[in-house]
């Protein structure tokens, strides 16, 4: 149960809260190494998310390795395995009274759409002396560095922060970087540093932000009340689900590479704020899967250019009798296949810290877009009616659907059918189902959302 719906219920109003309470908003801060300090105060009322369940799943256990036999006494031989961070929200998609669609909804379309990128990784160094220890006075006008490959592909001039560790007693500051030396190993400032910097307690960060990149970042922050800050988060999977009696819901799958409780401090302060911000938008409703309609994209007609069944085993069967069909829904999934990658990647100087932030993924990447779905449909008796047509021995309808929600429709540009399935007994019409996938030439073709 939502925050929303928790509002709207009876009960709540008196303060007998039904199950639990949680906000949640999505922040589009771009996040990244070094500058995943989301917090409340930058949540837009827009993309707060009206979910009716938020589910949590982290994987990570220690399992005992294989011992043989003459390998020692000492049963202590546990493996720690990676952390895996998902997150699943199911929300019913919501229209406001003046027309447009749910900002949330639309956010987390987008960000399925980028996901293909992956997630985005900072130029991060240490710097580098022969005392450590000891504070590089302020005034230097350049810095040896362990790692300069990592700004070797950024022009210059460019940013780049002078992060100190908290309770370090060091101030943080920006330069501009005029010059990378790779022989040296060397970065060279426009102006001298303003404030002494310690090595051991100091990590320098520069975010890449030019050469081929999306056009919006696809990385984003998910705040919630109940479990804390995710981020940075990419979208796994998004379906969004059509049916006649249960309505038309999106269920999206997050991968996330870190999970920050601390946050929760941080939103419940602001929560009165953001509630009474949130309440002067318009009033929303849910869209109606009656009102849904299915249109061939196709200019043709009646077979949708595919040969005559009437000689096909498959279609011969009752379809001089002209029976009708019913839809009674319509699903599509798109699958970006997140996968986390490993690495030693903590710059930590407690080796405890360290050990832990190695645990958790360093990166998420897609092993490549899938988008599919099915279509459900009722029918007394004839196998042969529209959707048997649209599926057709050739497998293909020579063009795609548009999916119209009533306020926005879904244009699928090319898509393979598969035969129906059926099932049925004797107190019920039959009901059948037919998956499709959409074929695509390009890597990076999606459908296409629009508003009605």
């Amino acid at each position: 149960m939502s925050w929303l719906n928790t509002m709207s219920s009876t009960y709540a109003a008196i303060g007998f809260q039904p199950g639990y309470s949680d906000l949640l908003a999505i922040i589009r801060d771009a996040p990244r190494e070094s500058d995943i300090d989301a917090n409340a105060g930058s949540i837009a009322k827009e993309y707060l998310i009206a979910a009716e369940s938020l589910s949590l799943r982290i994987d990570q256990s220690s399992d005992p390795k294989n011992r043989r036999a003459g390998e020692g006494a000492d049963p202590n031989a546990f493996v720690t395995s990676p952390v895996t961070i998902r997150a699943t929200i199911k929300m019913p998609i919501r229209a406001s009274v003046t027309g447009y669609i749910d900002w949330a909804f639309a956010a987390l379309w987008d960000a399925a759409l980028l996901a293909r990128w992956g997630t985005a990784t900072a130029a991060m160094s240490r710097i580098v002396t022969n005392t450590p220890s000891v504070a590089v006075s302020s005034g230097a006008s350049s810095f040896v560095v362990d790692n300069i490959s990592d700004f070797l592909a950024i022009p210059t001039p460019f940013q780049m922060s002078i992060l100190a560790a908290a309770g370090s007693g060091q101030t943080s500051e920006t330069v501009l970087v005029s010059g990378v030396n790779k022989t040296n190993r060397t970065l060279t400032f426009s102006s001298p540093t303003a404030h002494p910097h310690t090595p051991n307690n100091t990590i320098l960060s520069a975010r890449i932000t030019t050469g081929s990149a999306p056009v919006r970042e696809p990385a984003f922050s998910l705040l919630s009340l109940r479990e804390g800050l995710f981020s940075p988060c990419l979208v796994n999977k998004i379906t969004i689900d059509a049916d006649i009696e249960s309505g038309v819901y999106v269920t999206v799958e997050f991968a996330s590479l870190r999970l920050w409780r601390d946050k929760q401090i941080d939103l419940r302060t602001q929560q009165k704020n953001i509630l009474t911000a949130f309440s002067t938008l318009p009033p929303t409703r849910k869209i109606d899967p009656m009102l849904i309609t299915i249109n061939p994209k196709s200019a043709n007609i009646g077979n949708f250019g595919l040969a005559t069944p009437q000689n096909h085993p498959l279609f011969a069967g009752f379809q001089g009798l002209d029976y009708s069909s019913t839809v009674t829904g319509i699903s599509i999934t798109i699958d970006n296949q997140i996968q986390e990658i490993y690495a030693a990647h903590s710059l930590s100087n407690d080796p405890s810290i360290r050990q832990l932030e190695n645990s958790y993924p360093f990166a998420l990447v897609s092993q490549g877009r899938k988008i599919s779905g099915t279509l459900r449909y009722k029918s007394p008796i004839a196998p042969f009616t529209l959707m048997e047509r649209l599926a057709g021995p050739s497998s293909i309808n020579g063009g795609g659907i548009e999916i119209n929600y009533s306020d926005f429709v879904i244009s699928l540009p090319e898509i393979a059918w598969s035969l129906s399935t059926s099932e049925g007994d004797v107190k019920s019409d039959q009901s059948r189902e037919i998956q499709w996938t959409m074929i695509s030439e390009n890597y990076d073709e999606f459908p296409e959302l629009k508003f009605s």
